[in-house]
């Protein structure tokens, strides 16, 4: 909303940010025609939110109609919609309320979750409507998240800029650390008999291994430095 002050008088408009990309879900995209005329309708009930006249709502609902044409929204699709908006708006009429309380359905509705795949996916909820009581919620999952990724995962020993857990197996003491190197060259160094985890594994009775574990990463130093106090104050704490 944007506001503005004339003669001691203010006005509202729709307002959009200056970095706003106006990309909305493309006409031709797989997924159900309700949703596209749902984006339609209900950006004319925001611009009538937000501006105070007749001739800022206008200017808002022409600016709504370039960006849908960028998506490929053909006006013989989003005009109808749009005169049913404004009809609705014009004819708004607070609900009269009710003497008698409104039933409510006992228990919940079971609820089938499937892939949109198109017009055969409206056939498929439509026969599932009329045979049982159920409601049929439709998802735009990409294919690619359905499948494995590409990228071989990173191993352990090789990540970086992560806090880490050393673990003694003889007397289960942690010791919490974090490193901006690779895992497995501040291992090593942790190993060597002067540093303090070497030296206290080569003196603890029935050492015979010791586990790693990675508790959290993060990109700043300051952010694993931060990391790393709040997790030896939670080991602490979990004594």
């Amino acid at each position: 909303m944007w506001v503005t002050r004339n003669n001691n008088r203010l006005t509202t408009s729709w307002y959009k940010k200056a970095t706003d990309t106006g990309t909305l879900l493309n006409f031709h995209a797989c997924t159900r025609k309700r949703y596209k005329r749902n984006i339609v309708e209900g950006a004319v009930h925001r611009i009538d939110h937000t501006t105070s006249s007749w001739d800022s709502f206008l200017n808002g609902l022409e600016r709504h109609k370039v960006e849908l044409e960028k998506n490929q929204y053909p006006p013989s699709f989003y005009e109808p919609i749009i005169e049913t908006a404004i009809s609705k708006i014009a004819d708004r009429t607070s609900p009269e309320p009710s003497d008698t309380p409104r039933e409510r359905t006992a228990g919940h509705r079971p609820l089938l979750i499937i892939n949109y795949r198109g017009h055969i996916s409206d056939v498929f909820a439509r026969k599932i409507r009329n045979l049982a009581d159920i409601s049929t919620i439709f998802t735009t999952r990409k294919l690619k998240t359905c499948l494995p990724p590409l990228k071989y995962p990173i191993p352990k020993e090789l990540k970086s800029r992560v806090v880490y857990q050393i673990t003694c197996s003889g007397c289960e003491s942690r010791y919490v650390d974090q490193t901006v190197r690779h895992l497995q060259t501040r291992l090593n160094e942790h190993m060597k008999e002067t540093a303090p985890v070497g030296a206290h594994l080569n003196n603890c009775m029935g050492a015979s291994d010791f586990t790693v574990k990675i508790i959290d990463q993060s990109n700043g130093p300051i952010k694993l430095l931060t990391l790393e106090a709040l997790h030896i104050a939670r080991a602490l704490n979990s004594r």
